[in-house]
C-alpha cells in the first residue's frame, strides 16, 4: 500500500502515512443500465467468436475497417440535458453510449459477471439471442447527486475495500 490517503485512516491500520491526502473520498458512480437491443440483420456486430485475432488484426492494418476501429466497442456517444438536471450548471446530465454489441456477444463469458447479471436473467433475456448481431444503446447517469467513499478494510491489499 501506497501511504498516501487520509492520515488517520491509514494509520489505524498500522500503515506508514506519506502523504495525507483525501483519497477515496467524493466517489461518485457512472450509474448505468444493460440499455436497449436491438437485433440486426447485417454481420457488423462485435460477436466474440468472429474475432480470430490474426484475421481481424490485417483488416484493420490493410483496410483500416473492422471491429478495431471502434473504441472499446463504443462507435457513437450522446449528451442531453434532461429536465431533471441541475439548471444552474449548463452541462448534460445523461449520456447514451452506443455499441454494435450487448451483453451477449462474448456469450456470457464476461460481461454478465461484470454487470452482476443474474445466470437466470441471462439465461431468459439473453440467452436466445445468443451469437446474433446486436445493435444496443446504453444510458448513463453523468452527474450523480449522491456521494460516497472507499475505505481500506485492513492493511492487506488483497482484501476487499469498505464502499459506502
Amino acid at each position: 500500500l501506497s501511504g498516501i490517503g487520509p492520515a488517520e485512516h491509514l494509520r489505524s491500520h498500522g500503515i506508514h502515512v506519506i502523504r495525507d491526502l483525501p483519497v477515496g473520498q467524493n466517489l461518485q458512480d457512472h450509474v448505468g443500465m444493460a440499455g436497449l437491443t436491438f437485433l440486426i440483420d447485417k454481420p457488423v456486430a462485435i460477436v466474440q467468436n468472429r474475432l480470430k485475432a490474426v484475421p481481424v488484426t490485417m483488416e484493420y492494418v490493410i483496410r483500416e475497417k473492422g471491429p478495431m476501429t471502434t473504441l472499446g466497442g463504443v462507435e457513437g456517444l450522446g449528451f442531453i440535458k434532461t429536465k431533471f438536471a441541475n439548471h444552474s450548471i449548463d452541462y448534460p446530465d445523461i449520456q447514451f453510449h452506443m455499441a454494435p454489441a450487448s451483453i451477449n456477444s462474448d456469450s456470457g463469458a464476461r460481461v454478465k459477471k461484470i454487470l452482476g447479471i443474474r445466470e437466470s436473467i441471462y439465461q431468459a433475456v439473453y440467452r436466445p439471442i445468443e451469437e446474433r448481431d446486436t445493435w444496443t444503446i446504453i444510458p448513463l447517469l453523468l452527474r450523480p447527486r449522491s456521494r460516497g467513499w472507499v475505505k481500506l478494510r485492513s492493511a492487506n491489499p488483497f482484501q476487499y475495500p469498505i464502499i459506502n
